[in-house]
């Protein structure tokens, strides 16, 4: 899935139980696994299918390449101003480098920023629960009303609806990084993702330190 934009991924992944990869999650899953990268840097030319070739169903594809994929964090809300809010993406597209380098660059757009470049990775908590499609709608609705007030900031409207979003998702119990939404068709398959030990090493703090953020400009 692409052409999504973050309130799009973040809805989706809370009407099926899941949630978004933090930055964090995904930087330290990439280095603990396989990153050989697969489709990136225009080899294909385009989004190549979901499933990566020699990969088991159960595992986890395209970890890194084919797509970027939206976190579900994002910079200091303090970098927005009155500005619009941004998250995070992670990872390297069909139309993007893939050094190491390149792939854990610090990079963010706005929450309705979108491109042909940037899916969704969904990460389901244990015991997580959908949230309802009446109660995403009533929660969207009301940031569609508040961007009729003119006078109130876009990061602040957009900072209630990233709260809201979260408090919806986290009525039902969560436990931390639990399972992996798989690729099959059907029922969806679940495969437990590898433990991850965060530690102070993130690749990007250094970029954050010395000022390095860089908004996306849609691909």
């Amino acid at each position: 899935m692409y052409w999504v934009t973050w309130i799009g991924a973040a809805a989706f992944a809370a009407r099926h139980g899941s949630r978004l990869p933090t930055r964090r999650e995904m930087i330290h899953q990439a280095k603990s696994g396989d990153l050989a990268a697969t489709n990136t840097d225009y080899q294909v030319g385009d989004v190549t299918p979901v499933d990566e070739p020699g990969r088991d169903a159960g595992d986890i594809h395209h970890l890194v390449g084919n797509l970027q994929v939206w976190c579900g964090d994002g910079p200091d809300p303090a970098q927005a101003c009155e500005g619009p809010m941004a998250r995070w993406l992670h990872g390297a597209a069909w139309n993007t480098p893939s050094t190491p380098a390149e792939i854990h660059r610090p990079r963010c757009r706005h929450l309705t920023g979108c491109s042909r470049g940037v899916g969704i990775r969904l990460i389901r908590d244990r015991e997580a629960a959908p949230v309802s499609a009446g109660r995403l709608a009533v929660l969207l609705g009301n940031w569609i009303q508040g961007l009729e007030d003119r006078g109130k900031p876009l990061a602040v409207l957009d900072g209630q609806l990233i709260e809201a979003l979260e408090a919806a998702r986290s009525s039902q119990a969560d436990v931390g990084f639990g399972t992996h939404v798989g690729t099959g068709t059907g029922e969806t398959g679940l495969s437990q993702l590898q433990d991850l030990v965060v530690g102070d090493d993130d690749p990007g703090d250094a970029y954050l330190h010395a000022g390095n953020l860089s908004q996306d400009s849609d691909r």
